[in-house]
């Protein structure tokens, strides 16, 4: 290879390198429509939900799944969010919800929303019984930034005190406490690919959800068989 070669090939590199990070911090790289989302139960919370004869289900089109032993939900981002490369604010909108039911007695989390406050927490929010209440936080120092992507795995998920008392509501006593880590998340953001879509015509993320739209029906509950106690 030539030395013009060589100087063009690091040329092309630099530039994407400066196209993947300063695109997204001027145009807020989107997270598209389906980017897959889970949340895990913690063994905590697992053990307490099992003594509380309390079970996991899911609000569809959010599915349950087991993963390495984990009762989880898989849900999908439903319209195009935003991430800040720095982390210090956006958020995304996802599909269906989860809920926690024992005989008759429900408590249904749906229309998930996620966004980032200005000291990088992440709150999710989620429509309770007809309003919006702040259900689990996580600190957004746990994501990982490469230069084509952004990937969250087992980050901690705590639950608010507005939705341990949700859940006190429903269950009559408190299976979960406030601040207690219910859920594992995993995600992951193809940065390079939003990049590329800022630079195409006619490509846009889809407008950004946010509390006060009009509500939807609650989708149908999906209830997960009782895993047996992990030993």
């Amino acid at each position: 290879m030539t030395k013009h070669r060589l100087r063009a090939l690091a040329v092309a590199v630099t530039s994407l390198a400066a196209v993947a990070t300063s695109a997204p911090q001027t145009a807020d790289a989107a997270a598209p429509a389906g980017t897959p989302v889970t949340f895990c139960l913690t063994d905590a919370s697992a053990a307490a939900l099992r003594a509380a004869r309390i079970r996991l289900a899911a609000v569809a089109p959010a599915t349950l799944v087991t993963e390495r032993g984990h009762a989880c939900v898989r849900a999908a981002v439903e319209t195009g969010g935003r991430i800040n490369p720095d982390l210090s604010g956006g958020g995304a909108a996802g599909g269906g919800g989860f809920a926690f039911r024992r005989g008759r007695r429900l408590a249904v989390f749906e229309s998930l929303v996620a966004r980032v406050t200005p000291d990088r927490t992440m709150v999710i929010s989620a429509v309770h019984r007809g309003r919006w209440l702040d259900v689990l936080t996580s600190p957004t120092a746990r994501l990982k930034l490469y230069l084509t992507k952004v990937s969250a795995e087992d980050i901690p998920m705590h639950l608010t005190p507005d939705g341990a008392d949700a859940l006190a509501a429903a269950f009559t006593t408190g299976p979960l406490p406030a601040g207690a880590r219910v859920f594992t998340g995993s995600t992951g953001v193809d940065v390079l690919e939003q990049v590329t879509g800022l630079l195409g015509p006619g490509q846009r993320s889809g407008p950004r959800q946010r509390p006060g739209r009009p509500l939807r029906r609650p989708g149908e509950l999906r209830v997960l068989p009782q895993l047996p106690e992990r030993t």
